[in-house]
C-alpha cells in the first residue's frame, strides 16, 4: 500500500506543478496581449499610419500567409522573399531553399486543410479546360502554341513587375493569340498565389497552368480545387517514381502534365511518363545561363508521337523562327513578355513567326 500511496501522491504533486505551469504561461499570455493592445491605442492616435510586419525565422508560405492576412483583415500589397541572386551557386542555393519551404507548404495542407476537403473542391471546380488541346488546335492551323506566363519576380531575375494585375496582363496575352497560360502560383520567390489562377479563369477563357514545385499529390489536388487546367512536373525536382504519381494524380483530375526537362539523362528518365508534353527548358540550372542550343539539341530524342514545348530565352520572333527549324511549334514564354509594353502586338508577332 505504501509503493501505491507513494506513486499516487507524486502523480498528485505532478499534476500540481502541471498545473502552475499552465498558469505561469497564461499570465504570460494575457500580460502580452495587453501589452500589444496598448501599443495598438497608442499607435491609434495617428490614423494615416500603415503598419509593417515583419516576419522573421521560418518562411512563411504561401497558404499561411493568405491566412494570416485574412485572419488579421489585412490588405496584402507585397512580400518579400529574400532569394539571394547572381552565380549559379547562389542560385542553386536558392532552389534548395524554395524545396524545402515546398516541404513546409506540403506538411501544412495535409495537417491544416487535407486531402479530403481538396478532393471534394477539386471535384466541384469547372471542368478542365484542355491545355495541350489548345496547343495542338493553334499548331495545326499553321502557328505557333504560345504558352505565355505571368510572374512577378523570379530568384534569378529579382524584380520582374511587381504589383502586376493577374488578370489585365491575361487579357492581353488572350488578345494577341496566346494559346494557354502559364500562372507562377510561389509567393515568397516568384510573387505569385494560386487566388491569381482563380482570377484570371473567371474574366480569360485560355486554359491555365500552374506553375510551381510540385514535390506531392496533394499539391496537385490543390490546383484543381483552384480551377487549374494543368501542372509542372520538374525531372530535376522529383524522383522517376514520384514524377510518375504526379502525372497519375492529374490524370485523375483531367489534367494536363507538361514535365519539363533541362538534360539529355532527365529526357530519358520522363519517357515512360503518362504526358504528351515535353518541355525542353534552355535554362542551365547549375550554370544559371540561357541557351537556345539546349532544344536544337534534345529535340531529335522527343518522339514524333509527344508534343515539344521550348522553355526560357525565347524573346524574339527570330528565336522563335530558329527554334522551328529544331521542330519546335510550342514555346512558353515569360519573363521578356512581362516586360513588353504592348504586350498583345508581341504574342502576335511571335505566334505568326516563321
Amino acid at each position: 500500500e505504501l509503493p501505491v500511496r507513494a506513486r499516487d501522491e507524486a502523480v498528485d504533486l505532478r499534476g500540481e506543478q502541471d498545473r502552475d505551469h499552465d498558469r505561469e504561461q497564461r499570465r504570460r499570455v494575457v500580460a502580452g496581449l495587453r501589452e500589444q493592445r496598448a501599443r495598438r491605442e497608442e499607435a491609434a492616435e495617428d490614423e494615416a499610419q500603415t503598419d509593417v510586419f515583419v516576419l522573421e525565422g521560418p518562411i512563411l508560405t504561401n497558404g499561411m500567409f493568405e491566412r494570416l492576412a485574412e485572419r488579421l483583415s489585412m490588405h496584402v500589397i507585397d512580400c518579400t522573399f529574400d532569394a539571394p541572386k547572381g552565380d549559379g551557386a547562389s542560385l542553386r542555393a536558392a532552389l534548395d531553399r524554395i524545396l524545402d519551404y515546398k516541404a513546409d507548404e506540403v506538411a501544412y495542407l495535409k495537417e491544416k486543410i487535407g486531402f479530403e476537403d481538396l478532393h471534394e473542391k477539386a471535384l466541384a471546380a469547372p471542368k478542365p479546360r484542355g491545355f495541350a488541346a489548345s496547343l495542338q488546335a493553334v499548331v495545326d492551323a499553321g502557328e505557333n502554341g504560345l504558352i505565355c506566363e505571368l510572374k512577378r519576380k523570379s530568384p534569378s531575375a529579382g524584380d520582374i513587375l511587381p504589383g502586376a494585375d493577374p488578370v489585365a496582363i491575361a487579357k492581353q496575352y488572350e488578345a494577341g493569340g496566346a494559346a494557354c497560360l502559364s500562372v507562377l502560383t510561389d509567393f515568397p520567390s516568384f510573387g505569385g498565389t494560386l487566388a491569381d489562377i482563380a482570377s484570371i479563369k473567371a474574366q480569360v477563357d485560355l486554359p491555365v497552368l500552374r506553375k510551381d514545385f510540385m514535390i506531392d499529390p496533394i499539391q496537385v489536388v490543390e490546383a484543381r480545387a483552384h480551377s487549374a487546367d494543368a501542372i509542372l512536373v520538374i525531372m530535376g525536382a522529383v524522383s522517376d517514381a514520384l514524377g510518375a504519381e504526379l502525372c497519375a494524380t492529374a490524370r485523375t483530375y483531367g489534367m494536363d502534365v507538361l514535365v519539363e526537362v533541362h538534360n539529355e539523362e532527365e529526357l530519358h528518365r520522363a519517357l515512360p511518363l503518362s504526358t504528351d508534353l515535353f518541355g525542353i527548358n534552355n535554362r542551365d540550372l547549375t550554370r544559371m545561363v540561357t541557351d537556345l542550343s539546349v532544344t536544337e539539341a534534345l529535340s531529335s530524342l522527343v518522339p514524333e508521337e509527344r508534343s515539344l514545348v521550348s522553355e526560357s530565352g525565347v524573346k524574339t520572333p527570330d528565336d522563335i523562327s530558329r527554334l522551328r527549324k529544331a521542330g519546335a511549334r510550342r514555346f512558353l514564354i515569360g519573363e521578356s513578355l512581362m516586360k513588353e509594353a504592348d504586350r498583345t502586338a508581341a504574342v502576335k508577332a511571335l505566334r505568326a513567326s516563321r
